[in-house]
């Protein structure tokens, strides 16, 4: 069994969330979108992680496209719960700062 997704979305959400953090900090940055950066990012770590070449028989060189799907679903769950938490501490900085 491949337990690669009990590390694909929490390593998802903590890159979802560093992302929007950046990119809020960085003043050229506020224009560009996160979600395309950070799922990319995720999806590439969690290959990574479920190490694809590593197949040895055509069996799991044939499995090789669900195993990779269902890395895409985690890594883009694990953003969506990372950029929850993320963007509601971004709005309340945004918030606070004007308010002085």
């Amino acid at each position: 069994m491949d337990f690669s997704g009990f590390l694909v979305i929490p390593l998802a959400a903590l890159v979802s969330a560093l992302t929007i953090i950046v990119m809020a900090s960085v003043p050229k940055w506020r224009a560009r979108r996160w979600f395309p950066v950070s799922a990319g990012l995720s999806i590439f770590l969690g290959v990574l992680l479920m190490q694809p070449w590593q197949a040895l028989s055509l069996h799991e060189w044939k499995m090789l496209p669900i195993g990779l799907g269902l890395v895409a679903i985690w890594a883009l769950m694990g953003c969506l719960i990372g950029a929850i938490p993320a963007l509601l501490g971004v709005k309340a900085v945004a918030i606070m700062r004007r308010g002085r």
